[in-house]
């Protein structure tokens, strides 16, 4: 959705070399599985840095959320827990 000429003309491949910097816990690596965007990235709240789901020592970039913070709001489940 996000990956296109109209919004973010790049290639997922695209997309991880610009973030390069992030270092071993870019999410736009799809190391496990392709996340959607929306996954880290939120419209009306403070966006969430998947990675700590698992990993605790990834580095959070200021004005996101860990996954605990996230899962903490009123309101918000886990991905795992919304799926069931």
């Amino acid at each position: 959705m996000c990956l296109n000429e109209s919004c973010h003309n790049l290639t997922r491949d695209d997309l991880y070399e610009l973030t390069a910097d992030m270092g071993t816990y870019n999410s736009h690596w799809a190391h496990h599985e392709e996340l959607e965007c929306t996954t880290c990235h939120k419209a009306h709240r403070a966006s969430v840095m998947y990675c700590t789901q698992c990993h605790a020592q990834a580095e959070v970039p200021e004005g996101w959320l860990s996954m605990a913070e996230s899962n903490n709001l009123p309101g918000v489940k886990a991905p795992a827990e919304a799926a069931q």
